[in-house]
């Protein structure tokens, strides 16, 4: 997590926020890195709570020019989390890991 973070600061790298972030579609498939990782380590008895942090965060992110972004903010806002947990990242939204993130949600929608 530290590299990560010192390479976000690294100007040089151009390792932008809106490049990490974008195509959220993508990358809250039921096997890419966000979902996979958290399956994973639930599966293995590990409280995935940072990582549900960042899957809070990346239904979140809606930079301007990402489409993948506005399809996204329309499902959540037309279907809410819950649906698009079950939909697009293949979680049970009555599941401990899809309440795990939904209270991360709410916590980051209600900060801001």
């Amino acid at each position: 997590m530290d590299e990560f973070l010192h390479r976000l600061k690294n100007r040089v790298l151009e390792d932008t926020i809106i490049r990490v972030g974008r195509d959220p579609i993508r990358k809250l498939g039921n096997k890419e890195r966000l979902i996979g990782a958290a399956k994973l380590a639930y599966q293995y008895g590990i409280m995935p709570r940072n990582i549900c942090y960042g899957i809070a965060a990346a239904l979140l992110f809606s930079p301007e020019k990402d489409s993948e972004a506005k399809i996204l903010h329309q499902m959540l806002t037309e279907k809410g989390p819950e649906s698009v947990l079950r939909e697009l990242c293949q979680i049970d939204p009555r599941s401990e890991l899809a309440l795990l993130v939904k209270e991360r949600y709410d916590i980051l929608k209600r900060e801001g």
